[in-house]
């Protein structure tokens, strides 16, 4: 079983591979009376009935990096979110493989949900953690496979979801010197849209109004191959004619599914678990770095990439092993997509000891911060039996791009 996973602060919506039915759930916790736990709509049905406590908002509670108070006992919300999918996987029987998209590339909220799925799965090889403008290329890969497509054009999204818009914009380039193409995701968040008006007169009608300005804003002189929406926002779209007039007058093909996300979590794990790689394209998004990484000595004219672009930051680890000699400096040189390329040079303290005859022998480490920021640490390891490492020969810079 392999299963596509969307995550909002409202609701979990999920899509398995052995069913054509996408399935929803609150996002909810109750620990009960019993110290037990229920989630999504048993937990709140739980609650009705006076058993038990409730707990929402878990990406809010993440991302604010903060600990839940249940019955005089702290909770760390990686600790809620693992008893969140081991509860839901239990309906799904023996999942193999899991990819889960978040519309926020916070590294907090990674991390919480890094460990929740290690603690349940057991394996870093069962599962990847996403956003959802990898979803939407990997949904929208369908779009373009064996079509004619324009690439000159875009394809564009609007997602209404958790009382907030976001517009998604899919770009392809290419650049000389590269043999892949780039495929870019731009997107652009709008302020909370308050739902409340939904329950007051004309409310419908000045929501209608605040996505016919969102979306004009969006499109103006932009020239679309497709155009999506997607979102609960959606589900009676009746509701707001003037914005499905606007969208369906850009002059191109419109199409709505509101669970776009999960169904393209469900193609990225599919193809996670069976080994499949794009190798047409580079992909450049909140979740992906935009740059390569190269490295070389201070004297050495060979250079060995160490980082190649559309690399998802989050799961990439770079470790290695490096000897120098006749001199105490590496060069990082980084070459941006959009072409520009430039040095970043790490002196190495007095502690390193530059020695002859290639006997000097270095570890580089980089650790991601974010999908443009990361931190370079080099260290001394010593040499064989001959050097031992120098402890203090170690230096760590950070690079924001």
């Amino acid at each position: 079983m392999v299963l596509g996973i969307n995550l909002t602060d409202e609701q979990v919506i999920v899509k398995a591979s052995n069913n054509d039915q996408v399935k929803s759930y609150p996002l909810i916790i109750n620990k009960l009376h019993d110290n037990s736990f229920e989630i999504g709509q048993r937990a709140y049905e739980q609650s009705l009935n006076n058993n038990g406590i409730l707990i929402d908002k878990l990406i809010y509670k993440s991302i604010k990096a903060k600990e839940v108070l249940i019955d005089n006992v702290n909770y760390l919300t990686y600790y809620l979110f693992e008893i969140f999918f081991k509860n839901l996987f239990l309906e799904y029987g023996n999942v193999e493989f899991v990819c889960v998209t978040v519309d926020d590339n916070n590294p907090i909220l990674f991390k919480d949900l890094d460990k929740a799925l290690y603690h349940v799965l057991d394996s870093r090889d069962k599962y990847v953690i996403s956003t959802n403008s990898d979803s939407f290329i990997k949904y929208s890969s369908q779009l373009v496979v064996n079509k004619d497509i324009n690439k000159k054009q875009s394809i564009g999204l609007i997602d209404f979801i958790d009382k907030s818009l976001v517009y998604y914009e899919i770009n392809f380039r290419s650049f000389e010197g590269y043999k892949k193409e780039f495929i870019e995701v731009k997107l652009v968040k709008n302020s909370p849209i308050p739902l409340d008006l939904l329950h007051e007169n004309n409310g419908i009608r000045i929501i209608d109004g605040i996505l016919v300005e969102f979306a004009k804003k969006m499109t103006q002189n932009k020239d679309y191959a497709y155009f999506l929406i997607s979102g609960y926002g959606f589900s009676n779209q009746d509701s707001y004619r003037d914005f499905i007039n606007y969208i369906c007058s850009l002059g191109c093909p419109v199409l709505k599914e509101e669970n776009l996300f999960s169904l393209g979590a469900e193609i990225t794990a599919l193809d996670s678990f069976n080994g499949v790689i794009d190798s047409n394209y580079y992909y450049i998004t909140d979740n992906r770095t935009s740059f390569s990484i190269t490295i070389s000595d201070g004297t050495s004219k060979t250079q060995r990439k160490i980082c190649d672009f559309g690399s998802p930051w989050f799961s990439t680890k770079i470790n290695f092993q490096i000897i120098v000699y006749n001199t105490n400096e590496l060069v990082f040189t980084i070459d941006k997509y959009n072409g520009s390329t430039f040095d970043k040079t790490i002196l190495l303290n007095n502690d390193f000891v530059i020695r002859k005859n290639k006997t000097t022998k270095l570890e580089v480490k980089i650790d991601f911060l974010q999908s443009n920021s990361f931190d370079i640490t080099v260290k001394d390891v010593g040499f064989g039996e001959f050097y031992e490492a120098i402890e203090t020969a170690k230096t760590t810079k950070n690079i924001d791009l």
